[in-house]
């Protein structure tokens, strides 16, 4: 049909893979954040899991509980922000 390669992976294979691309970040980000916070917990001496993990051994429960609840917000604003960039780039489908 003429086109070169470039014009074909933008226009065709660029926005056949990026739901699958997309997807699989939305799973990663998920799985990098709880990495994240366990690595603070038991290794780290700064950040919200080491905060979590010293709020939990002092027995704080309502500053535990609302750590928590940050982490879980940002999370799942991440996870928002995904699925709604997946819906916005593709649709073409």
């Amino acid at each position: 049909m003429g086109a070169t390669r470039w014009q074909i992976g933008r226009k065709v294979l660029v926005p056949a893979v990026l739901p699958s691309v997309l997807a699989g970040m939305r799973i990663a980000m998920v799985f990098a954040m709880l990495g994240v916070l366990l690595a603070e917990m038991f290794a780290g001496n700064r950040g919200m899991g080491f905060q979590m993990q010293r709020l939990a051994m002092a027995f704080k429960a309502p500053e535990l509980f609302a750590a928590t609840a940050i982490v879980s917000t940002v999370s799942i604003a991440v996870v928002l922000f995904l699925e709604h960039l997946n819906r916005r780039l593709g649709r073409w489908r």
